[in-house]
């Protein structure tokens, strides 16, 4: 049996290795955050962001935050004016908060920017922040191919970041455009009405979300496969554009959209929103395009939300 003494020498022992491992671990961590803040390169305050520029050589694209019923939201403002898709906007945002250099090439005002695709960059990046601006100028990229020369709006040091950030930050219009066909959600809509052909059908919700047939005929919620009513229309609500076409156009019958072969209207308090659906796209036989009522935009869209209409009441009335 172990006397006292080497008991008590064990346990001083363990106790000091276990402070050693502490230390090591934690000293470990405050250097890796040390490193972490010195190769960081912005810091940003998101809350203070009121546009976003990219800039190309041959295009640029401009974003501006406005006041929305439920908050902030994010507007394309340049090349077109139309909603922007917040989670594109958020992404761009995220990856500069977070952006750290791989390399530092060069401290101080670089002799030569052009080796380094600097003096007319394939991308620059701006986030105004209104007393200040924070950007990015993305360059060449590097001879391995796994990165890109960059440098803040000053140039004054080159460092390299990595490639798949650069793929996060150049985004084109159809990128940072809002792709939804509808910007309502399920639980805002109080009647749907569907049309294929001559098939024409119109549900009603009701306060505790159950669906009803209104028309061609009266069916109660019971005899009603509600899950089924409630995919239909998600699909639609879900959906997003695979393409934009034309505004304002005033010849739809190219489209087939002057004599739409189906169409959906979703109402509630707050208005209406609707779809019409027209001919197949000729060079891909797996969209159509549709023409979305609320703004008059013609776009294309996947030829299965053609086919969640239904042609028989059987695909929703419960057996």
């Amino acid at each position: 049996m172990m006397g006292w003494r080497p008991l008590l020498g064990l346990m001083v022992a363990v106790a000091l290795l276990g402070a050693f491992y502490f230390y090591e671990t934690h000293k470990e961590e405050r250097l890796k955050d040390q490193k972490q803040r010195l190769t960081q390169v912005f810091q940003i305050a998101r809350h203070e962001i009121k546009r976003i520029s990219l800039k190309r050589q041959d295009n640029s694209i401009l974003l501006e935050k406005t006041k929305g019923p439920t908050g902030p939201r994010w507007r394309l403002i340049r090349p077109i004016e139309t909603e922007a898709d917040a989670l594109a906007v958020d992404q761009i945002i995220g990856t500069l908060e977070s952006l750290r250099y791989e390399r530092l090439i060069t401290s101080g005002v670089s002799d030569d920017l052009r080796k380094f695709g600097l003096q007319r960059p394939r991308l620059t990046v701006e986030l105004d922040c209104g007393e200040r601006v924070y950007g990015l100028v993305v360059g060449n990229k590097t001879p391995l191919q796994d990165a890109f020369y960059a440098a803040t709006l000053r140039k004054d040091k080159v460092f390299t970041v990595s490639d798949h950030n650069v793929a996060a930050l150049d985004k084109t219009v159809f990128d940072l455009r809002d792709k939804r066909l509808f910007t309502i959600t399920l639980e805002k809509i109080d009647r749907a009405t569907f049309w294929r052909g001559a098939k024409r059908w119109v549900f009603v919700r009701d306060r505790d979300g159950n669906w009803t047939l209104e028309e061609p005929f009266q069916i109660s919620h019971d005899r009603l496969d509600q899950d089924r009513i409630e995919t239909i229309v998600q699909s639609f609500l879900w959906a997003k554009v695979a393409s934009f076409e034309e505004s304002g156009v005033s010849d739809l019958g190219p489209y087939g959209l002057d004599n739409p072969q189906a169409g959906v209207l979703f109402e509630g308090p707050w208005g209406q929103q609707g779809l019409f659906l027209g001919n197949t796209v000729p060079q891909d036989h797996n969209r159509i395009y549709a023409r979305r009522a609320q703004d008059g935009v013609i776009v294309t869209i996947g030829l299965w939300l053609l086919r969640e209409i239904p042609l028989h009441e059987n695909l929703f009335v419960l057996p």
